[in-house]
């Protein structure tokens, strides 16, 4: 048998050590919350919607953006000294 407790406890420590967020704030399954989208960059995650479930599921479909930025490196600098 699983000690579901003893799961979420895990989960839970490792969201709060993590520095993780839950983005999303809106009920997907009737009027429960029950879908995470976590990140421990609180900038990253966006425009988070929800759209009718898939089929036939009972779950929201959770709709969002990551705004993802990349720098660019000089060529010749990646692993000089």
């Amino acid at each position: 048998m699983i000690d579901t407790d003893y799961i979420s406890t895990l989960f839970t420590g490792f969201v709060r050590t993590g520095g993780f967020t839950q983005f999303v704030n809106l009920s997907t399954r009737g009027n429960n919350l029950l879908d995470l989208v976590l990140s421990n960059d609180s900038e990253i995650v966006c425009n988070i919607s929800s759209k009718l479930p898939l089929r036939h599921s009972d779950h929201s479909v959770i709709d969002f953006k990551l705004d993802v930025r990349t720098v660019a490196v000089p060529v010749g600098t990646v692993g000089t000294r």
